[in-house]
């Protein structure tokens, strides 16, 4: 599609979820057809107030932590449905932190709930805390009953949200959340005589809507003509999340055939506490940060180890996982870069990462271990996060196709 120099017809509309997400436990919003205008569909900003008691400050990533399990349909046809439980929120970690440096996050993602690189229960000294504590609250009204209100608007960043093309004439989409505990996106640093949640409660949204654009230009009218000839086609990745448990009692840990199917464009994968992926108010449920006791880190495929793996860790310094990872972000020697990752933040969050490009085989079983200095007695998991290229198409009828590439 040419580059739109200009819209001559524009139309913001407001969007109210479809079902109350305190009777089903979701968030739904759909997007109906237009005659006449194209939605753009990666500019959708979904508001959401939260009020936060006092005794609690939000995790990083606080809008998307209220969302675990997601379903995406176009023409009532679903071309998504999260695999995962957490699938929403670590998409949405991963999208940022292989995509923006991590002051940009801290700044340019606030609204979204993204304030900061430190995972809070690491800190220390009661004064850093108290800063990540008032960072946390940036411009937050304070209601009577002395807690927090938290305005927030965060864009949808389901792979083909980001694709940058408008949907066709007459095209419906929708998009359901399903909504996660609290535990997933809160911190309790307040005393026991503070109020606190329940377990397992749901935080209260409300004044929730989605603003959505709807535009139509001369160049869009001519490119989306050609759906009388051939279908449209939207390319964009996907990425499929798996979770497990690490067995302890044993130096060598051994994942054998974790994964299995066609190669992936890319993996991530990263070790996390146990208690945190599941949701646990005293930690960050994205807390990566290196493993002191790690030693060595392989990732393989048909049990042969991928190319840069195994990876040595000495003096607890994983420069090697640090270069491959960069260097399958294309991030190596690349001069135009304003920002580079430091090793302080990388080992914050520690990700290892690997682009399949030169590989025998294209499909196969992906298998990952770890050493380490002593027998694990921690309870970890393995977060993976599997990158797919996929081509989704839409017709002149409105039939909706997904096919990998």
């Amino acid at each position: 599609m040419s580059e739109v120099e200009y819209y001559d017809q524009k139309v913001v509309k407001r969007h109210y979820p479809r079902e109350q997400e305190s009777q089903t436990g979701r968030l739904c919003f759909q997007f109906d057809a237009d005659p006449n205008l194209m939605l753009v569909k990666n500019k959708i900003a979904i508001h959401i107030t939260i009020e936060l008691k006092k005794g609690y400050i939000p995790s990083n990533g606080f809008a998307s932590k209220q969302f675990g399990k997601t379903e995406v349909a176009v023409n009532s046809q679903i071309i998504d449905s999260s695999n995962s439980n957490s699938h929403y929120f670590m998409a949405d970690y991963l999208t940022k932190r292989t995509n923006f440096d991590p002051l940009y996050v801290a700044t340019g993602f606030q609204i979204e709930g993204y304030y900061d690189e430190y995972h809070y229960e690491t800190i220390q000294d009661e004064t850093s805390k108290e800063t990540i504590r008032t960072g946390r609250r940036p411009q937050c009204f304070v209601n009577e009953a002395g807690n927090y209100v938290y305005e927030l608007i965060f864009l949808p960043t389901h792979g083909f949200f980001l694709e940058n093309k408008p949907l066709p004439l007459n095209t419906d989409l929708s998009i359901s959340f399903y909504r996660l505990k609290h535990e997933f996106s809160t911190i309790f640093h307040g005393t026991e005589f503070q109020e606190k949640y329940s377990p397992g409660e749901v935080l209260k949204i409300t004044d929730a809507y989605a603003l959505a654009e709807y535009v139509s230009s001369p160049s869009l009218r001519n490119y989306f003509s050609r759906i009388r000839s051939k279908p449209i086609s939207y390319k964009f990745n996907d990425t499929m999340i798996t979770t497990l448990t690490l067995p302890k009692g044993r130096k060598h840990v051994l994942l054998h055939n974790a994964l299995g199917g066609n190669t992936p464009a890319y993996i991530f994968f990263g070790l996390i506490d146990t208690k945190a992926l599941e949701g646990d108010d005293s930690m960050e449920s994205t807390n990566f940060s290196f493993n002191p006791d790690l030693i060595s880190v392989n990732a393989m495929l048909n049990g042969q180890s991928l190319n840069g793996y195994p990876q040595k860790v000495t003096n607890q310094y994983p420069i090697l996982s640090y270069w491959k990872y960069q260097d399958a972000l294309g991030r190596i020697a690349q001069s135009d870069l304003s920002y580079v990752l430091s090793m302080e933040n990388y080992k914050s969050n520690t990700i290892f990462g690997h682009e399949f490009e030169g590989e025998e085989v294209s499909q196969g079983w992906l298998s990952f271990s770890f050493d380490f200095k002593e027998d694990l007695t921690k309870d970890l998991s393995i977060v993976i996060w599997s990158i797919v290229s996929v081509k989704l198409t839409i017709d002149e009828h409105k039939q909706v196709e997904k096919t990998l590439l």
